[in-house]
Formats: C-alpha cells, structure tokens, sequence
C-alpha cells in the first residue's frame, strides 16, 4: 500500500489530545484511544483493537472500488455471514473481517463499519451516504489516489 495518510492522520490527532478523542458518528459520538502506537480502541466496541493500518486498508480499497464502500453494520450484527450477499467482502465490514482479522468467508463477524467510517470521515478523507442499498463513504477526490 502506497499511502499511510489515515493512520499518520489519526495517529496526530490522537497524540495531540493526549491518546483519545471523541469522534462524532451520525447518531451519536464515541471515544477512540490509542492502544500502543499502532492501534486504536472504541469505547463501544469492547475489546477489539484496530490496527491504525486498517482505516489506510479501507481507504485504499474504497478508492480500488471507484471511490465508494458500503458498510454493512446492520447485516453483520444481524448475523449475516461473511461473503453473502448481505454481507460481501466487498463491503467495509466484510473487508475488515477478512483482510484485518483473518476471517473465513461463511461466518458471523463483528459489525463495526459504521464507527470506521466515523473515523474516515472525522479526518476528512470521506462523506457519508445512503441510497437504496444502504449506507456507503464516499472518498473525497482529494484522497481518491491514495
């Protein structure tokens, strides 16, 4: 991956306000904290660390597929199975399950689209919308060779 922006972004952030800000999401805020140097954790999310490389995966991949990635969060925590129709790795959920924490296609994952793409959009590289499908990040065209 040729770009570590994401990650150098929030990492600053975070180091700025010392290790943990408060990150606004469509419906209410979370708090994410800097776990190590490398890694993040939501207050909502329990005990899952997120690699700071992952919000740089998910942007990279977001820009491979033209710019746009749905989430997915409501058929992850629904249950669907990763790789289904509901729930393809093509989606931000999927993609994390599968490229971040090694997960099989055919299993129930953790559904936590919706707080990455908080983040995405907390540091400005995204917007969020909606269509018929559902919920999905826009990549700004500043950020759309990254």
């Amino acid at each position: 991956m040729a770009s570590h922006y994401a990650s150098r972004v929030i990492k600053l952030r975070l180091e700025k306000n010392g290790g943990e800000c408060k990150v606004p999401m469509i419906r209410t805020t979370t708090t994410i904290s800097l776990c190590a140097s490398d890694a993040i954790m939501f207050e909502k999310v329990g005990t899952t660390v997120f690699p700071l490389e992952t919000f740089d995966k998910v942007l990279h991949e977001a820009n491979r597929l033209g710019g746009k990635m749905y989430l997915a969060d409501s058929a992850a925590r629904s249950g669907a199975k990763l790789g289904s129709p509901e729930l393809p790795v093509t989606s931000i959920d999927g993609f994390i399950a599968k490229e971040v924490f090694g997960k099989e296609e055919g299993v129930s994952i953790l559904g936590c689209s919706s707080y990455i793409a908080a983040v995405l959009k907390w540091i400005g590289v995204c917007v969020y919308s909606s269509d018929y499908k559902g919920r999905y990040i826009s990549i700004r065209e500043m950020y759309s060779k990254l």
